[in-house]
């Protein structure tokens, strides 16, 4: 709503540095040996004043690309908000892949800290940008009209089947958490492969999708909103399979082929999609207030149904669905297994 109330550009600016100082403090934290219960205690409330602040950053960011492109390259311009979270994921991994490498008492010790503090790097560099950044037209125009509107009970009174669409549709970010962290927990701790090259299959993926992402942008404009959504969400659902599958066989060469083919491919068609698809469906005056309500309860649904159904179907050794899945490999494991013979 203070999107809708102030200003896209204002809810922008609060954010920036309401998500970087978080991140920054993550890093400044104690331990728990040094105070005990309050350690844990502190991230989880940092955390929260994060996750408060993402819930306005991303919502007034498209709508601030959206309102700013002309009709015909909406899509387009709008994907490039998610692509700049999918950049802000690779920055991430290239960080964190040589911090993992890190002998374990110097990464437990204080080498994880290190990404945190790099963020306020990321915080200089946006605020010298979002500086120059003016309100959307029609942003203007709808406060020089003066309605008095309050955006959130205006929006569930006649705008409440909308939200719950989204909602349903935001779920698919429960692939991002797939591919980002249960398949490199259940590659590296399931299945004992090598961690950086884990990380490696989701960094190569998000490189790929840096490129994906605009072309797809550019056929949500010719092809159609739904379309492309509909057809990226099918994509993924099925690709996902055979990822997880190779990750079980230890094939290399099928896990980045089908992390590349499920992550760069399918899901830069959602992540280019859902933006206007999502925005288009609330008139300007609620276009924040929707977008971010309905997009972070799908996705806070999604971030607790996916690590709850991924882990307990796949069991406390991470390779128990795999197991009673591909019953011919447990088998075969067992075969060759001496003591198993005897």
């Amino acid at each position: 709503p203070m999107g809708d109330r102030y200003g896209r550009k204002f809810v922008m600016m609060l954010t920036l540095f309401g998500i970087g100082g978080c991140t920054f403090l993550i890093g400044c934290l104690p331990t728990y040996a040094q105070i005990g219960s309050l350690a844990p205690i502190l991230l989880v409330a940092i955390r929260v004043i994060q996750g408060l602040c993402l819930s306005g950053e991303q919502p007034s960011a498209i709508t601030m690309s959206l309102e700013h492109a002309s009709e015909r390259r909406r899509g387009f311009v709008s994907s490039f908000t998610t692509l700049g979270s999918a950049s802000g994921t690779l920055l991430t991994l290239l960080v964190f892949i040589p911090i993992s490498a890190m002998p374990s008492a110097q990464l437990l010790s204080w080498g994880w800290r290190l990404p945190f503090w790099f963020s306020a790097l990321v915080v200089v560099a946006a605020y010298l940008i979002r500086r120059n950044i003016q309100e959307p037209p029609e942003f203007i125009q709808a406060q020089a009209t003066k309605t008095n509107v309050a955006p959130l009970s205006h929006l569930l009174r006649f705008h409440w089947r909308a939200v719950l669409r989204i909602v349903f549709c935001a779920l698919i970010a429960g692939t991002s958490y797939m591919m980002q962290t249960f398949s490199v927990a259940f590659g590296t701790a399931g299945y004992k492969l090598d961690k950086p090259t884990m990380l490696l299959t989701t960094t190569v993926s998000a490189v790929i999708a840096l490129g994906i992402t605009p072309v797809a942008g550019f056929l949500v404009d010719k092809i159609g909103r739904k379309t492309m959504f509909l057809s990226g969400t099918i994509g993924v659902g099925i690709t996902m399979v055979p990822y997880l599958w190779s990750i079980t066989t230890g094939n290399w060469a099928l896990i980045f082929l089908f992390g590349i083919i499920n992550y760069a491919f399918f899901y830069s068609m959602v992540n280019a999609s859902w933006p206007s698809f999502f925005a288009e469906m609330f008139p300007g005056r609620l276009r924040v207030s929707g977008l971010a309500l309905g997009t972070q309860i799908g996705f806070a649904i999604s971030g607790v149904i996916g690590p709850v159904l991924s882990t307990a179907l796949a069991g406390a050794d991470l390779k128990g669905a795999a197991a009673a899945t591909y019953p011919r490999r447990a088998t075969h494991h067992l075969a060759t297994n001496p003591a198993t013979e005897k």
